[in-house]
């Protein structure tokens, strides 16, 4: 084999196995001439190769970049949900990723996901995570674990990732707090935005103690319960410790006491999500509760069970296929791309008015 061909075939697995992510670039004629031991020509046989079949880019000044490739090496994206079982809205998103990254001719892995308590849950998640190493996706879709303590693990996941070239899209919220962003690109919607939402649909008609069911606090229900509570405020309402409902939707005793004192019994309940809602609902009917009459009910992600409850429950929508077509085009523009600049996209999610308001 000639010592051209060599060079290229060896920075042509480095590519692939992603060294060059970070720079975006092949090191510099000089650096790969001592690094291969051969004249400046030879590298350069060697970068004209690899520019020939796609795989760099050679520009004046600059030297040879990764470019656009038009075929993954593997054909093989990973999905990792760490407590996907939980919840419906991202059972029907991994669904949808299936149908559209099998569209564009490739393979989704799905990392076996659990639910339970947080250990289980941080177990499977890293378990996953190697699977999907050892799988060797070109890419990785990535909803972080929701439980605040566990956000230890989200980080040592996703710089597992980096370390072996591995881009991750974030799917529904960041590995950080707000206002902080991490380095990894993001889609979702704007959860403080349709928090706000919520308490102004909720405000006009004519709802003035609003409460919030804080059922598992994460990054995510948090934002909406800001969003909530902002709005409120900005309507010249108050924000009281016991507005926030930190109690299992379950617990009737503990509702029982909230809707008895009469000064600030709450006239609306927000939950983070439909299925919270559904159980909210439950528990305010053993209390002859009456939705909405007595007291409105919200959720959020519009999965289903939202249209097929009676009554039917006011929530915001979650626009599931856009998220999914969103989130495929970033991984692979990333995948083709690992330099450009860290993106964010926050979908509109619109509130959908039904019968529980």
């Amino acid at each position: 084999m000639s010592k051209y061909r060599e060079i290229f075939d060896r920075l042509k697995a480095e590519i692939s196995a992603g060294k060059f992510v970070r720079t975006g670039r092949l090191p510099s004629e000089l650096a790969l001439q001592r690094r291969f031991s051969v004249a400046r020509g030879t590298v350069r046989q060697a970068i004209a190769a690899l520019e020939a079949e796609g795989i760099v880019q050679r520009q004046k000044g600059v030297g040879a970049r990764l470019s656009e490739r038009p075929n993954l090496a593997s054909g093989r994206l990973g999905l990792l949900i760490p407590d996907m079982p939980m919840y419906t809205f991202f059972r029907l998103l991994a669904s949808e990723l299936s149908r559209l990254v099998q569209g564009a001719g490739h393979r989704l892995m799905v990392a076996e996901c659990g639910s339970g308590k947080e250990a289980r849950i941080a177990r499977m998640a890293k378990k996953g995570m190697q699977n999907l190493i050892d799988a060797n996706v070109e890419g990785v879709f990535f909803r972080p674990v929701v439980e605040e303590p566990l956000s230890s693990v989200n980080l040592r996941i996703v710089h597992a990732f980096k370390s072996r070239g591995i881009p991750v899209v974030l799917v529904d919220s960041d590995i950080v707090q707000a206002p902080e962003r991490s380095e990894f690109d993001l889609v979702g919607i704007n959860n403080v935005d349709a928090g706000r939402r919520v308490a102004q649909h909720l405000l006009a008609t004519g709802r003035k103690r609003i409460c919030y069911q804080l059922d598992r606090p994460s990054v995510v229900s948090r934002n909406r319960f800001f969003g909530v509570m902002g709005a409120v405020l900005a309507a010249g309402g108050r924000l009281a410790d016991e507005q926030i409902i930190r109690f299992a939707p379950e617990d009737v005793a503990s509702y029982r006491r909230l809707f008895a004192r009469r000064a600030s019994r709450p006239d609306a309940i927000v939950c983070e999500d439909d299925e919270v809602a559904v159980r909210v609902f439950k528990t305010l009917m053993s209390l002859g509760m009456r939705v909405p009459q007595d007291v409105a009910l919200v959720g959020c992600d519009d999965v289903p069970c939202a249209a097929e409850h009676s009554p039917q429950l006011t929530t915001i929508h979650q626009p599931v296929d856009l998220i999914a077509d969103v989130a495929l085009r970033m991984l692979l523009t990333r995948i083709r791309q690992p330099g450009i600049a860290t993106r964010e996209t926050l979908l509109d999610a619109p509130l959908i008015v039904r019968e529980s308001t």
